[in-house]
């Protein structure tokens, strides 16, 4: 997922520990402009972590599900062993699909 946002050079990034995931996209201006690469962006803020808008948060969610794929909350999950290499490379694609739509209606820089 870090991957995908670094490829399309979003302002976010992916973290967790074990199976858990989650995905943080930056949508405070006067942190947007203070990046000049990918390094810049993690926080372990809770506030910010927790705080990114509703509007981005939902329709990240939304996104997703149209594309098959169901998140725990906000902007996490998690895997398990019967996931197999062909679900991560789809829910991946579809992390894809769902960054760039994002892109494309201005909820992420």
């Amino acid at each position: 997922m870090s991957k995908v946002l670094e490829n399309h050079d979003v302002a976010g990034f992916a973290y967790g520990e074990a199976s858990m995931f989650h995905v943080y996209f930056e949508t405070d201006p006067d942190r947007l402009s203070g990046i000049s690469h990918a390094g810049d962006v993690p926080t372990d803020d809770p506030a910010r972590l927790k705080g990114m808008p509703a509007v981005l948060v939902g329709r990240y969610q939304q996104l997703l599900r149209h594309e098959g794929v169901d998140l725990m909350s906000g902007t996490g999950g998690a895997l398990g062993s019967c996931h197999t290499v062909e679900d991560i490379q789809q829910a991946i694609a579809a992390f894809d699909r769902t960054v760039l739509a994002l892109l494309d209606e201005g909820l992420v820089h």
